[in-house]
């Protein structure tokens, strides 16, 4: 499978990810998890900015620029270049970086990470963002080496689990270990240690980010869950019992009586992330 076969695969389990073949409404479901999951950029941008200084950051696999402009705000005197292999989610970080007032620093430039790069310079900074699973990841580790400064930092972060959103999560609980399950591995992500230091990194520190909050914009939440639970549905509908099919199916039904909406007030983002900080060894 080549590198652009491989991001247009769907990847069911990912809330977050790269998977450009899906348009539209994979570019809503990354703003709807830039929305809500807002706690946890916050939270690991801060942790980034405390161990290090940077002039040039690199935010690789950016889609739609959230993780880009967090960086840009972390790091004042810095200039930002967003790089994916999509022009279309390139074109959302430059409207992302314009209505925060960064475009004089945020550059989007579009590269295939899995191919030859073109020259970029070296960066202080880069971070990789759940997009290590869906390509080679050795081969572009070894591309972030050669782009990093001497004394720079990467950051590979990776979601631990797909989030819960319902009240009571036991039935996506059992969606997720069913996703587990498919040959692909929907719904496991690996730990990057042994990558790290297999293609030439030292890891300073790892660090789990954990989100369980219910969110104030309860709104964006539920179409959030909607949406993620609609794109994991075709892949579980033949392997939950019967009754299992028949709650999702109504959480999904539009103006049901037991739909999404209707829980609005009483839906809970519940998840982690962990992220790897690494120096060259």
């Amino acid at each position: 499978m080549n590198s652009a076969d491989r991001r247009t695969t769907s990847h069911p389990g990912h809330a977050h990810g790269h998977d450009h073949g899906h348009g539209a409404g994979l570019v809503r479901l990354l703003e709807l998890d830039a929305i809500v999951m807002q706690s946890f950029l916050a939270e690991a941008t801060e942790w980034v900015g405390s161990i290090t200084d940077a002039r040039r950051v690199a935010d690789v696999g950016s889609g739609i620029g959230a993780s880009t402009v967090a960086l840009a705000e972390t790091f004042p005197e810095s200039s930002v270049v967003a790089i994916d292999v999509s022009v279309e989610m390139l074109a959302k970080v430059r409207e992302r970086a314009a209505r925060h007032g960064l475009d004089k620093r945020v550059a989007a430039v579009q590269v295939d990470i899995e191919q030859p790069w073109p020259d970029l310079g070296l960066f202080d900074v880069i971070w990789a963002s759940s997009v290590l699973h869906e390509v080679d990841a050795d081969a572009v580790l070894g591309r972030l080496a050669l782009a990093l400064e001497d004394e720079g930092v990467l950051i590979v972060v990776e979601m631990d689990t797909p989030p819960t959103f319902l009240p009571d999560p036991t039935l996506e609980k059992r969606i997720h270990a069913f996703l587990r399950r498919l040959p692909s591995g929907q719904a496991a992500h690996p730990d990057w240690t042994e990558h790290l230091e297999r293609t030439g990194f030292a890891i300073t520190e790892r660090r789990t980010f954990v989100v369980d909050q219910v969110p104030d914009d309860q709104r964006s939440t539920a179409e959030f869950a909607r949406r993620y639970l609609e794109r994991v549905r075709p892949y579980v509908s033949d392997l939950l019992v019967a009754a299992d099919l028949e709650a999702l199916d109504a959480l999904l039904q539009p103006d049901g009586p037991t739909s999404l909406e209707q829980l609005e007030g009483r839906l809970r983002v519940r998840g982690s992330r962990t992220a790897w900080s690494a120096r060259r060894a």
